[in-house]
C-alpha cells in the first residue's frame, strides 16, 4: 500500500479472528510497492507485482505462517504490473488484468507445486485495471475495474470454445439454421436449445434467441 504523500510500503501484519487483534510479522519480501495482487493458497500466502516511484514489478513472493518467512518464487508469468487482480481456486492460484503502462486482459495460473505460471483464456469483456476478483468452490468470478460494471465467472472445469455458425431465416419465415461447434472440456457434449432440439444443429428456425 502507501501513505499520503505517496509512500510506498512494506509491512505485513497478521489478522487473529478469535481475538480481533492485529500482529506485526516480517515485512513484505520485495521492495516497498503500491498496487500489488494477493491470494492464498491453503496455509499460504502470496503477493507479487505492483509499482512504486513509476516502476512496474512482476516479483512473486510465498508467506510460511508458521515460519514467518517469505521466499521469492518464480517472477509472474506475465508483464510487470499494478491494479491486477488475484484468487485461488483449490490448488491453484490466478492473476490477471492490471496495468503495465496500458490496461490489461491477460489471465494467469500458477501451480505452487512446481512454481510455474500458465495462461488462460483472457478474462471477459475488455481490457481494465483495479478489478475485483474472488472465488466459490470450483468458480472465480471477475468484474468491474475503472468505469466498468460488467461481471465473469471462471471455471477450471469445462474450458469450453464454442463457435456458431448461423444462416439468417427469410423475412417472416422460419428458415433460418444454427449450429455450435464444441472444443475442450469432456465429450460427450449435451445440447439444448429453446425449440427443443438437442442435436448440435437446429433448423427451421424464425428470428429470435435459441
Amino acid at each position: 500500500g502507501w501513505t499520503n504523500p505517496s509512500t510506498p510500503l512494506q509491512d505485513f501484519l497478521e489478522w487473529n479472528q478469535a481475538s480481533n487483534l492485529w500482529t506485526q510479522k516480517t515485512n513484505f519480501g520485495g521492495t516497498a510497492r503500491e498496487g500489488a495482487v494477493g491470494f492464498s493458497i491453503g496455509t499460504k500466502g502470496y503477493i507479487g507485482t505492483g509499482i512504486a516511484n513509476s516502476t512496474y514489478y512482476q516479483d512473486f513472493w510465498e508467506y510460511d505462517q508458521t515460519t514467518d518467512i517469505w521466499t521469492q518464487k518464480t517472477l509472474f508469468g506475465g508483464t510487470a504490473r499494478e491494479s491486477a487482480v488475484g484468487f485461488s481456486i483449490g490448488t491453484k492460484g490466478y492473476i490477471g488484468s492490471g496495468n503495465d503502462g496500458v490496461f490489461k486482459q491477460d489471465f494467469w495460473e500458477y501451480n505452487p507445486a512446481t512454481s510455474l505460471w500458465t495462461q488462460k483464456a483472457n478474462i471477459g469483456g475488455t481490457a481494465r485495471e483495479s478489478a475485483i476478483g474472488f472465488s466459490i468452490g470450483s468458480k472465480g468470478y471477475f468484474g468491474t475495474g475503472g468505469s466498468t460494471q460488467d461481471f465473469w465467472e471462471f471455471s477450471t472445469l469445462c474450458n469450453l470454445t464454442l463457435s456458431v455458425t448461423v444462416t439468417n431465416s427469410n423475412c417472416g419465415q422460419a428458415t433460418g439454421t444454427a449450429s455450435v461447434t464444441v472444443t475442450g472440456g469432456t465429450s460427450p457434449y449435451t445440447y439444448q436449445w429453446t425449440n427443443g432440439d438437442k442435436t448440435s444443429f437446429s433448423d427451421s428456425l424464425s428470428s429470435g434467441l435459441y
